[in-house]
């Protein structure tokens, strides 16, 4: 039979109704979304069961099955499964995501169930155009701007085309960002001749990326204004699309920065890289760094040829580390690994079992190691690197090769380990065995140490379900089982576990077994243990089972013990979304939703959660009166159907937070609706967060609805974090302006470009805070920059900042192009930190004079 055949034998049986109940006959348990089927009643199994069938019956669209359990009215009855199956399970929503237009027209028609707009957003996004096409003309839930970006993202234009002809929520430039990432060109004309959302600098980004040629022409000739940032090209690089480099460089100049040459020297772009070099461009250490540790040998010995930014000590550390063993000769070869004089190497490649590379550098005679490496191989389990270790060097290990071998179960190395070496082991060896379960290990360190262990072995063998483990201790070492130790294994479900330890110690409290199983849900120690519990601990587990959502669990407790009473809190079960459980509970009047204090604060943490559910339960229980928590936490969280419910029947509304915190968060929707509905507007809290966190989508609607503005934070804050279309758009259509924190905080080469349009566009300038952080995060772009067009910027601190970022490209700059940094405080910090080729540039560029006054402390430079 083959798999296609398989398949279609799966899914007669699967839509079949007599034969899924012979199925569902074996299961255990609720699938996902159906525990909100729970929500109003306790109903039969099968009931349960015929809900998943249904769920089954859209997602397969199986029209007979989905109307054969209507029509018999075996889900539940009418009334309950409009109000709870059909609008719990999302099935209009579900068929109109997956384009079943006759589900949707029946469901609608013959159910009245209740749509949402999810509906016509998931069915654009899919191009069931029939679907939307229904849903706008029969239907005033609507969409959202969602339904037009991702119809754009997965390039479906006639949806596109007809949402923005029939509907007024427009999109965002998500929609240009998204079809010019996937590279749908026709979408990005369409949306280009006849939206005005336009797109940001992450649409020429992605698209480069992904290599759409057509795409990025397009942007670049209709939409320059947007820009790219150098991301575009390092993206291209990346993906190997040459063309596109090409295009970028001829026509975005400003974004071919060293980063593009490093990226096409990390990812082995032998070509691009080639081209980079006959173009001009530049790169820094991080070239042959990176394409070492990813053992591109072409690259290397391009660059070692080339170009004379060599490398810095971390090109062989990575090259170890990674067992590029042809890159390891090549840099001892090429004299390119003298600055790396610690042991990190051959310690790096210890631990990653590179044994090649360890003998290797053994042999070299130049490069030691420390006790890591053979802690390290140790704890890996490499025993070839062990051996060769322990044989040839004398640095030795620590007590952690022993122990670390022992807790990942290494018993060849343990042993080994136990007869070479003379540091031996801890406690920790044997403890930690018996968290992992490995019981030959456990019972070599036994028979052959005299560590022992502790109670943790007991404790995390019981935890973690290890009952051969747990039998060896007992027997062999006489431990005594702690209530800890079963408590723990209860609430872990180990049924086995639990009953050995109760064998063993007969005194440990069965109640305390209880209520942890309780807690954890596990059915079959709750129903051997409920006898043993007392009023006090019945309280504790029904209260567990309530907060955990637990409901299979409190329905036991409470069919057993109907004569004890427990205190439950319902903003605990609100918070985590069980419906199910809270009206259990208060169909059998075990919670007050009506007066209690805690029932408001229900309210609010399930709104805070998006429990809309939770929220419709609580209202029509009559919780009164609420705050304006709810609609201030659910708009935070962009909760769009919690707002919407909480202002049509609820009177609490909310505050400026509202809208100030959605805004905040990009919850663009939410933002609009509060708008539009409600009177508490916003602060300039509003646009100044949007701007921080890069939503260009809410700062612009603010702009065009708000009369409230923003302050020069928005712009500040939009530069440090890196949104360059943000930056652009509050620079060309808003007067609040921007500080010296602009530039400063965009110093680094990943805000390179906003760094080249503020000064370009502005006129405040920078601080010498903006070399400083340029200097300390090794941005050798910024850094040139900088130096170039703010030479008033540089101060001394700048060369020790470099000192300690271990920037020599940049320190070399600073120090070429500003000689006054040249100080004995910069010096001082190249000795302590011992860099070598930082103080030859200090000897050969300074002048005479500071020679002489620093002769005295570059004499103690032999230690380099």
């Amino acid at each position: 039979m083959t798999s296609g055949q398989q398949m279609s034998a799966v899914m007669q049986v699967l839509t079949d109704p007599a034969l899924w109940r012979v199925v569902i006959s074996w299961q255990h348990g609720l699938v996902g979304r159906l525990h909100w089927f729970m929500a109003s009643h306790a109903p039969h199994r099968r009931d349960q069961h015929e809900a998943q069938l249904a769920v089954l019956a859209v997602s397969l669209h199986r029209m007979d099955v989905l109307q054969l359990l209507y029509d018999m009215s075996v889900v539940v009855p009418r009334s309950i499964y409009l109000f709870k199956t059909i609008e719990f399970l999302d099935l209009p929503d579900r068929a109109a995501e997956l384009g079943h237009l006759d589900m949707v027209m029946w469901l609608d028609l013959a159910t009245r169930a209740p749509f949402t707009t999810r509906a016509m957003d998931s069915a654009a996004k899919g191009g069931h155009l029939a679907v939307v096409t229904y849903l706008h003309s029969q239907h005033t839930e609507g969409c959202t701007t969602e339904a037009i970006n991702q119809a754009a993202a997965n390039g479906h234009l006639d949806v596109v085309q007809f949402l923005h002809q029939e509907r007024t929520e427009g999109c965002t430039t998500a929609a240009m960002d998204m079809a010019a990432a996937h590279g749908h060109l026709n979408v990005v004309q369409f949306l280009h001749s006849n939206r005005t959302e336009g797109g940001t600098v992450q649409a020429i980004d992605h698209a480069a990326a992904n290599g759409h040629l057509e795409v990025v022409e397009f942007l670049i000739d209709n939409r320059g204004f947007d820009g790219c940032s150098s991301a575009a090209i390092v993206g291209a690089v990346s993906g190997g699309h040459m063309n596109v480099v090409k295009l970028l460089c001829e026509r975005q100049p400003d974004a071919c920065t060293t980063r593009a040459m490093d990226e096409a020297a990390a990812t082995g772009q032998f070509e691009i890289l080639q081209y980079f070099h006959s173009q001009g461009l530049a790169c820094t250490t991080f070239a042959m760094d990176l394409a070492a540790k990813n053992g591109h040998m072409d690259v290397l010995q391009f660059l070692l040829e080339h170009r004379t930014e060599r490398c810095t000590g971390r090109a062989m550390v990575d090259a170890a580390k990674h067992g590029h063993l042809a890159v390891v000769k090549f840099l001892q070869e090429n004299d390119l690994a003298s600055n790396c004089v610690d042991s990190t190497a051959m310690d790096w490649a210890a631990r990653y079992g590179h044994l090649d590379v360890v003998r290797y550098l053994h042999e070299l005679g130049t490069y030691g190691c420390s006790t890591k490496a053979l802690d390290w191989a140790a704890k890996r389990g490499h025993f070839e690197v062990v051996r060769f270790l322990d044989t040839y060097r004398h640095e030795g290990c620590t007590t952690d090769a022993m122990d670390f071998a022992a807790a990942k179960g290494h018993l060849a190395v343990v042993q080994y380990l136990h007869e070479h070496r003379p540091e031996g082991c801890t406690f920790r060896a044997m403890d930690l065995a018996s968290k992992g379960g490995h019981l030959e290990v456990l019972e070599f360190l036994h028979r052959h140490r005299d560590e022992g262990c502790t109670c943790n072995a007991t404790h995390d063998a019981a935890a973690n379900g290890h009952l051969a483990v747990a039998r060896f201790l007992t027997q062999q070492l006489s431990f005594v089982w702690s209530d800890a130790a079963v408590s723990t294994a209860a609430f872990n479900g180990h049924t086995e576990m639990v009953e050995y330890i109760l064998e063993q110690n007969t005194e440990a409290p069965k109640g305390t077994v209880f209520v942890r199983a309780s807690a954890g849900g596990h059915m079959d120690l709750v129903r051997r243990f409920h006898p043993y519990c007392s009023p006090e601990e019945y309280g504790s587990a029904v209260t567990s089972a309530a907060n955990g959502g637990l409901l299979e669990v409190l329905r036991f407790l409470e069919e057993q013990h109907p004569e004890c009473t427990a205190r439950f809190e319902a903003k605990a079960i609100s918070a985590f979304g069980h419906l199910h459980v809270l009206s259990y509970l208060h169909k059998h009047r075990l919670i007050n939703l009506t007066t209690s204090a805690s029932a408001n604060h229900a309210l609010n943490l399930a709104a805070d959660n998006g429990h809309l559910a939770v929220v419709r339960y609580l209202h029509e229980c009559h919780v009164w009166p609420g705050t304006t928590n709810a609609m201030d936490w659910a708009a935070a969280n962009g909760h769009l159907e919690v707002v919407r419910f909480l202002h049509w029947q609820r009177r609490e509304g909310g505050t400026s937070d509202s809208m100030d915190k959605a805004a905040e968060h990009g919850h663009l929707e939410v933002v609009r609706f509060l708008h539009k509905h409600r009177s508490e507007g916003c602060t300039t809290d509003a646009m100044d967060d949007a701007a921080s966190n890069g939503h260009l989508d809410v700062v612009r609607f603010l702009h065009q609805h708000s009369d409230v503005g923003a302050t020069s934070d928005a712009l500040d804050n939009a530069a440090e974090n890196g949104h360059l279309a943000v930056v652009k758009f509050l620079n060309e259509n808003r007067a609040d302006g921007c500080t010296t924190d602009a530039m400063d905080r965009a110093a680094c080469d990943e805000r390179i470009d906003i760094l080249k349009y503020l000064h370009a566009r502005r006129t405040e300038g920078c601080t010498s805070s903006a070399l400083e952080r340029a200097v300390f995060t090794a941005s050798f772009d910024a850094v040139a920059f900088l130096l170039a067009h703010c030479p008033s910027a540089c101060e001394p601190h700048a060369l020790v900042l470099a000192v300690q970022a271990d920037h020599v490209s940049g320190f070399a700059l600073l120090h070429r192009q500003c000689h006054r940094l040249c100080s004995t405080s910069a010096v001082k910090e190249i000795l302590e930190r011992k860099r070598a080729e930082m103080l030859q540039i200090i000897i050969n560029e300074c002048s005479q004079h500071t020679i002489h006054d620093l002769r005295a402390m570059t004499a103690t430079a032999r230690n380099c």
